[in-house]
């Protein structure tokens, strides 16, 4: 929270440290800071107030939508009315999206959660981005999905085939693949 930041950030002292250096007026009585030393508690005094409100306000920054998208925390900052219809379709997305990687996993278990939002990504291409446009997109290419899931499971079978294989001696791959062959 503000408060708890400028309290461990920016205390009283570089507060006043900072009004010496900004404030013209206390600059004027820094000239003389024995015959001024009143003057200078009141302005201190004055100033403090709106220094600690400056620094709630400034600490207060990173909390804010725009320097949060600005950071690239959040894609774009929501507006009130419209944040039930986007959470509505941001959970209908991730729901689909969720099944998908289900899927993707089922087919090959080695599959990481990164190679698959890759997959996902190459199958959707620009849509991958944009809920709305994702969720229309996996609705509408359930064909082109469902052959990119099978060839992936036929990738992971040749694979895990090929492993097995490879742990038999030459006399008995032979022999089975001459087997399997017939």
């Amino acid at each position: 929270e503000p408060p708890g930041i400028c309290e461990v950030k920016f205390r009283r002292g570089d507060q006043i440290k900072a009004m010496h250096r900004l404030d013209a007026t206390l600059k004027v009585l820094d000239q003389d800071p024995e015959g001024n030393k009143e003057a200078i508690k009141a302005r201190e005094d004055q100033l403090l107030p709106v220094y600690l409100q400056v620094a709630h306000e400034f600490a207060d920054l990173h909390d804010r939508a725009g320097r949060m998208e600005a950071k690239g925390v959040i894609r774009k900052a929501l507006e009130w009315k419209n944040s039930r219809k986007y959470f509505h379709s941001r959970l209908m997305r991730r729901l689909q999206e969720d099944q998908l990687r289900a899927d993707f996993k089922s087919a090959d278990a080695s599959l990481t959660y990164d190679q698959i939002t890759e997959e996902l990504k190459a199958l959707a291409s620009d849509k991958y981005e944009d809920d709305e446009a994702f969720r229309a997109w996996a609705s509408g290419a359930e064909d082109a999905i469902q052959a990119r899931i099978k060839a992936v499971a036929s990738n992971a079978t040749a694979v895990s085939v090929e492993a097995l294989l490879s742990g038999l001696d030459a006399d008995a791959r032979k022999a089975l693949l001459a087997k399997l062959n017939a």
